[in-house]
């Protein structure tokens, strides 16, 4: 029943008992993941607390914390291994306890750096048995190739039983792994389960490239980031469906697909596999670029069919100018998933509570249960971006009840800390619902598990906390427990700043999919005013007079340096660039004699390095060799491009590289024309078409005796 981002609530389909009951006194246990606790002097190690249920809820007497410290537990504690990155449930052995299957995948194999492990802690009478662990590679598993480096074995989970034998079985995602020569394509394995507990041998190893699984394996698409399960087809067996969040689709980047691969009396099989993106059958919504389609899976039967339904959710979607505001999908259960038939939800669309807001993130994370008892699965979709009682990324949540006709939302329940019956008081940061679970930790209905990983503690920031929503048949969110965490009496381990207890999946990794988009927010962000350089360095894209850039970016953005250095790169050096026709060619440096400098800093900053231009604090500028641009405009973008940050951010970077190739700003040359890539584009584009390329006639005004830095003085592009 445990339903983090990256695992399902399978209570309604799945013939796995007891699932998070790992003592089997017929009540669930409350599991919070900390997979960046620091232990012993390693950062982000990770670790798992574990609260028994009772008739009282979670019980503070004989918790349990769990790490690879915990004797028994395969491993050490390191720096990175985020143990409790994700979290399933299952009676693998099928002896009617529930059993924990854990993930550390930042753990190093042998000489592999983040090639991941999973381990399982079997369940008893008297709970979980850490002495009695085991745990699980790519290499122990079979998988081709073995362990390998970033592959990172174990981001994601779940627990069904995919063959109908009665043993919960497991899926693993493994996102980084490279097929075929591309990085991050992605994999999942599948491990199932007998009496003895999941078998390492047998498993499956699938991949987008594998015969009979639509699509095809391509560089960043991360197939596994996420996963889920349920008897979607209505077979009598449960399916696994996967989360491709960063896929390409007709043309478009990192829109994100989901594929349902069949569970059979053989196991999980590609044949009659279905790929799913945004706008099929009816479950519309555009395909668009960085829309994360697939970020967050829950699998329950909203309906009541018998089949169970699919929600996905794309939490980086545009509502109409709206950046990131984020929206999700519900695919109904049926025998053919070619055509499907859902229900695209956001706010401001169907009576949902609460409006479309820039950056909430809607659906980032989702889960599933009965939380008022009627015998349908209901749905909560979390955005933890919101702002709340004008606290930025306090966070909210959306419940939405299931009906004969499906989810409704009629009577849904918007849920925050400043919302009655729950703890708290909403704080800026506080992140609530970035993970969700749900359990039923005092005997009764679903209860639902709110994760709030930006909370304060008494004198410890983001120490990160967890509240029960009561299941309750007719004022389900009126009642909720206080905050859970670290530091509150009897609770094992102590909290201390930065644990993010709650945070599932931590900070995405520089290495992972989505690079270029802002796809994963890192936090908050608390910009220093430094800016150092980004180191790396490339070869040189063309023929022509060469132009060498540095990369710079402001400390404590919440965007990855990384990630940032590339998109610019990959703009430069595309074939329709100012490189277009080989007047001019670019190097990356990572020296400070660069000839064009490119600073991606703060909107205090710009205006400090911009000046005496006056950048208002949304502005960009070119001054001199200084190509300062705003990380505000960098992240949301501009009405113009609508939800086309990708195509904004090209502009953005070509426009201001424009200028200190000794480019000035020119005007539209007519209705329906593209519109120059030196025109102010973030003002508006008139009776032009946004474009983020320089047009023939202004690749031709390029001089081959340029001056690097030279030609008109710096100016706003705004």
């Amino acid at each position: 029943m445990l339903a983090l981002l990256a695992t399902a609530d399978t209570a309604d389909s799945a013939p796995v008992p007891s699932a998070c009951d790992f003592d089997g006194d017929g009540f669930d246990e409350l599991v919070i993941p900390t997979p960046l606790e620091d232990l012993a002097g390693a950062p982000d190690a990770g670790g798992v607390a574990i609260l028994y249920g009772s008739p009282d809820g979670p019980a503070r007497k004989g918790d349990l914390f769990l790490s690879q410290a915990t004797p028994g537990v395969p491993g050490a504690t390191e720096p990175g291994d985020m143990f409790g990155q994700s979290i399933a449930c299952g009676d693998f052995d099928s002896d009617g306890f529930g059993d924990l299957a854990v993930s550390a995948p930042g753990e190093t194999n042998g000489s592999k750096p983040d090639a991941g492990m999973v381990v399982v802690v079997p369940g008893s009478a008297d709970g979980l048995d850490p002495a009695s662990s085991r745990h699980f590679t790519q290499g122990s598993v079979g998988a081709p190739g073995g362990n390998g480096v970033g592959d990172r074995f174990g981001w994601s989970l779940t627990a069904c039983d995919f063959n109908g034998d009665g043993h919960g079985d497991l899926a693993i995602g493994a996102p980084g792994e490279s097929v075929g020569g591309d990085h991050d394509a992605g994999s999942i394995h599948v491990l199932y389960g007998a009496g003895a507990g999941l078998r390492a041998s047998g498993a499956a190893h699938l991949t987008q490239d594998t015969p009979r699984i639509a699509g095809a394996a391509e560089s960043s698409d991360a197939f596994g980031y996420a996963l889920a399960c349920g008897d979607v087809v209505g077979s009598g067996k449960d399916d696994l469906v996967v989360g491709t969040p960063f896929d390409r689709y007709a043309g478009v980047h990192s829109t994100g697909t989901v594929t349902v691969l069949v569970g059979r009396k053989a196991g999980v099989r590609a044949s009659g596999s279905a790929r799913i993106a945004q706008g099929a059958g009816t479950t519309n919504g555009d395909p668009e670029t960085g829309d994360g389609f697939g970020l967050s899976l829950a699998v329950a039967d909203f309906d009541g069919d018998g089949r169970a339904d699919i929600a996905v959710s794309a939490p980086r979607e545009a509502i109409g100018l709206t950046h990131d505001a984020g929206s999700a999908a519900v695919i109904y259960g049926s025998a053919d998933l070619t055509q499907p038939d859902g229900w695209y939800l956001h706010r401001d669309k169907g009576g949902i509570r609460g409006g479309a807001a820039p950056n909430a993130l809607f659906g980032w994370s989702l889960s599933a249960g009965d939380f008022n008892g009627d015998g349908l699965a209901d749905l909560a979709v979390a955005a933890p971006g919101s702002t709340v009682s004008g606290k930025p990324e306090a966070g909210d949540l959306t419940v939405l009840f299931g009906s004969p006709g499906g989810l409704t939302a009629a009577g849904d329940r918007l849920l925050s800390q400043d919302r009655a019956g729950i703890a708290g008081t909403a704080q800026s940061g506080d992140r609530f619902g970035w993970g969700l679970e749900t359990s039923d930790v005092d005997g009764g209905r679903d209860d639902l598990i709110v994760f709030v990983p930006g909370e304060d503690l008494s004198g410890v920031g983001d120490g990160g906390a967890a509240f029960v929503v009561y299941g309750r048949a007719k004022r389900f969110g009126r009642d909720s427990s206080a905050s859970i965490h670290q530091d509150r009496p009897g609770v094992a381990q102590s909290a201390e700043p930065g644990d993010r207890a709650g945070q599932s999946p931590g900070e995405c990794p520089s290495g992972l999919a989505g690079c270029g988009h802002p796809v994963c927010p890192t936090g908050p962000g608390s910009p220093t005013g430094a800016i150092p350089m980004v180191d790396g360095t490339t070869g040189v894209s063309g023929p022509g007079a060469l132009r060498t850039f540095s990369i710079q970016v402001e400390s404590g953005l919440r965007i990855n340096r990384d990630c940032f250095a590339e998109a610019v790169t990959e703009i430069l050096f595309d074939e329709r660039s100012w490189g277009a026709r080989g007047e001019v060619a670019f190097r990356r440096v990572d020296h400070p004699g660069a000839d064009l400098q490119v600073i991606l800093a703060s909107p205090a900053k710009t205006d400090e390095l911009c000046y005496p231009l006056n950048t208002e604090g949304t502005l960009s500028c070119r001054v001199g060799r200084r190509i300062v641009l705003n990380a505000l405009r960098w992240e949301v973008g501009v009405s113009a491009f609508g939800a086309d940050l990708r195509g904004y951010q090209g502009y953005l970077v070509n426009h201001e590289i424009g200028h200190g190739l000794g480019q000035g700003h020119r005007s539209c040359p007519g209705a329906g024309s593209p519109a120059p890539v030196m025109m102010q584009q973030s003002k508006g584009v008139g009776s032009c078409l946004p474009n983020p390329w320089p047009l023939g006639y202004e690749l031709s005004s390029l001089s081959l005796n340029v001056s690097p830095g030279s030609g008109v003085t710096g100016t706003a592009v705004d």
